[in-house]
């Protein structure tokens, strides 16, 4: 059966029609795609940017902001029809946009539209292979649409992958990391500042401005969301690949109990992966439910787990977030793979639960 919605040739025409429709080309727009990191990279650069009254919209994982206005979405990079929907909707017409451009957009022309004058990469790393079957159709996704962009005012790339991008707009960055000592307890996230930095100085903003400015800007949002409980701190993140789990895991040598799980119906390969991550890094990892949709938890939690005993099982994540507050307050707690989702997603049904506000719930209970 012909499956139009999601034919590749009726979504590459459409980019054209809504092209017309919606003056995107008119509208200085910077697109950040990687593995990990675009949320955080992008709203620091949004919120940068509302603060020095730029009319600015900023589109990412599965939410719309402008200004004071929170529209909650399906997707990280949306299909052009919907996007348009939301903006004439809710009378958006902005004069900037900071979108996050994921690999799967990419690959659906769901950018199509846009004419970006800035991009950044974050990373290259480990994501979505349920999609695209295998590593390099992953890589070669991102790196085809950064070495193809063109018009564009600057191009950032982590020198790592200097050889990897051919396009003459490139700017290869190693970051610096004593800019930002003193912004973040959580040192992965100097990657993020800097592209933002960065980005933001070719944007003509001295230095002393944007480094005053982010150093001023909290993501309170489950990206790397710190609640301090005594001496020890509690991190609520969205990391969900492979790239992200290991980075904010060995991001020091602290004692610290991880709680996570992993998503149903996904990419399967990165599970005893990620399992094998938590144990090299943890004195205790909490094995939970994430959003198991349509699969069996128990087969998802044997995946991670692989039956080794050294995991600690606890299927309800309300109870294994309260195990691990409860019961290791001398250690730090990640809890990792939802950040600020609002709900659960199992069999087709969404329960609400918030692993912010089931942190609070139980913090202070002795």
């Amino acid at each position: 059966m012909f499956d139009y919605e999601n034919d590749p040739l009726r979504r590459y025409f459409k980019s054209f029609y809504y092209h017309d429709l919606y003056p995107f080309k008119d509208i200085f727009t910077i697109g950040i795609t990687g593995t990990c990191g675009k949320t955080s990279t992008s709203l620091y650069l949004y919120y940068f940017l509302k603060k020095h009254n730029y009319d600015v919209l900023y589109i990412g994982t599965h939410k719309i902001y402008y200004q004071n206005k929170i529209i909650e979405t399906k997707n990280t990079t949306l299909e052009i029809d919907v996007l348009i929907k939301h903006l004439i909707k809710n009378n958006i017409n902005p004069k900037y946009i900071v979108m996050e451009v994921s690999s799967i957009g990419i690959n659906e022309a769901r950018i199509n539209a846009f004419k970006f004058d800035i991009l950044g990469l974050t990373n290259l790393g480990f994501d979505h292979l349920d999609y695209h079957l295998n590593l390099n159709n992953y890589h070669q996704t991102k790196l085809a649409f950064l070495n193809t962009a063109y018009k564009l005012k600057g191009l950032f790339i982590p020198y790592e992958y200097k050889n990897l991008i051919t396009n003459k707009k490139s700017f290869f960055f190693k970051v610096k990391k004593d800019y930002f000592h003193d912004f973040t307890n959580l040192e992965y996230d100097y990657n993020n500042l800097y592209l933002a930095f960065l980005i933001l100085r070719k944007m003509h903003f001295s230095k002393k401005v944007i480094l005053n400015d982010l150093k001023n800007i909290k993501l309170n949002n489950g990206r790397g969301q710190i609640i301090y409980n005594n001496n020890h701190k509690i991190v609520i993140d969205y990391a969900h690949s492979v790239e992200a789990f290991e980075t904010i895991l060995s991001s020091d040598n602290n004692l610290k109990v991880v709680v996570f799980g992993c998503g149903g119906n996904r990419d399967f390969k990165k599970r005893f992966i990620m399992g094998k991550i938590a144990l090299k890094y943890c004195f205790k990892v909490i094995v939970t439910k994430d959003n198991s949709r349509n699969e069996n938890i128990d087969n998802i939690i044997k995946d991670i787990t692989n039956n080794n005993p050294n995991f600690i099982i606890i299927k309800d994540r309300e109870k294994a977030i309260k195990d691990a507050i409860l019961n290791y307050s001398d250690c730090d707690i990640y809890i990792l793979g939802k950040g600020d989702e609002t709900f659960i997603e199992e069999n087709n049904i969404h329960i609400p639960f918030n692993d912010y506000d089931c942190v609070m719930k139980y913090l202070h209970k002795d």
